[in-house]
């Protein structure tokens, strides 16, 4: 099985409250009309969204000795291994958009399947994207998404602003495919970006690269057909992507894992809450209504609508 890196997690907030198609006023609701052309600027932003430049990687609890090369047909289902949160159910292309990264302290409850819990919390930092294409799915064209996160100790004391000037340099005005997954904690209704392998543009050529790529090539424990994974033309990615989802989904009935008590994969951006309200997972919105993500610096608060920020 190869392990995801999750070197910068982010998320993606939907309202979770849309039944069928419709949001709960009844309006419908938003869908990704057109895709938008590789490596095209998002607005108020200068930077060039594809420059070839080192991968963002943000600081990571994990121990890089333990990393393994993403060989990224591998995400998708592993028979051997038992279910988990680090399993993508959406992939998307799309850019950060400038001056929305925020960040915020949660509690940690993960999903009842899990088996276990933890007693702490976690710092989530959210950025606003611009979906340019749905590699494996559909969705809203904007989505509201945490590029990190981790786990602490309960009642740390954080410069927050540290975080999110960090998540911000690394992120906004970047294009990206990027692997969703529910929210580990079930306390945010939010998507959670697994990894994020950057789009670079060398002349007319368009590459994806891996996170942790530096380190994969300097390693002598890799050979060079794992190192040949670490960077390939977009479109093959793509395409392996899509083969690799429908292999998964065939696999599990539509669930992430082989289990009738399992959560179902949910590939509607605008459809997370089904997901804590179905098997597997255990939140109950008369009750204990997940919390939707912070709004953007200096903005209102409004009401998130469904999969957008």
């Amino acid at each position: 099985m190869i392990v995801v890196i999750v070197s910068g997690c982010a998320l993606v907030g939907t309202s979770g409250n849309s039944i069928g198609g419709e949001s709960d006023g009844g309006a419908p609701l938003p869908y990704l009309q057109e895709e938008v052309p590789v490596c095209e600027p998002v607005s108020g932003s200068d930077r060039d969204p594809c420059a070839v430049i080192e991968v963002p990687n943000l600081p990571t609890l994990s121990d890089p000795e333990y990393l393994k090369v993403p060989n990224y047909w591998d995400l998708y289902y592993d028979a051997g291994d038992p279910p988990s949160v680090v399993i993508p159910h959406l992939v998307i292309r799309a850019s950060f958009l400038p001056d929305t990264t925020r960040c915020d302290l949660y509690e940690r409850k993960l999903p009842a399947f899990v088996g276990f819990d933890f007693r702490d919390e976690v710092l989530m930092c959210f950025v606003d994207a611009r979906v340019n294409e749905y590699v494996v799915g559909t969705g809203p064209p904007t989505l509201t998404v945490v590029s990190y996160s981790l786990g602490v100790g309960a009642g740390s004391v954080f410069d927050y602003q540290l975080f999110r000037v960090s998540t911000a340099e690394a992120f906004e005005g970047r294009e990206g495919v990027m692997f969703l997954a529910p929210s580990p904690t079930t306390v945010v209704e939010v998507w959670w970006m697994l990894s994020f392998w950057d789009v670079q543009r060398t002349g007319g050529k368009v590459t994806v690269v891996a996170p942790y790529k530096d380190y994969f090539e300097w390693r002598s424990r890799f050979t060079d057909e794992d190192r040949a994974l670490l960077e390939r033309p977009l479109s093959d990615f793509e395409s392996v992507i899509r083969e690799g989802a429908v292999a998964r989904a065939t696999a599990t009935l539509g669930r992430i894992a082989v289990g009738e008590d399992l959560p179902m994969l949910i590939t509607n951006a605008n459809m997370l809450r089904p997901y804590f309200e179905g098997p597997g997972v255990g939140v109950s919105y008369e009750t204990d209504t997940p919390a939707k993500p912070p709004p953007v610096p200096g903005g209102e608060d409004p009401e998130h609508p469904p999969g957008q920020g």
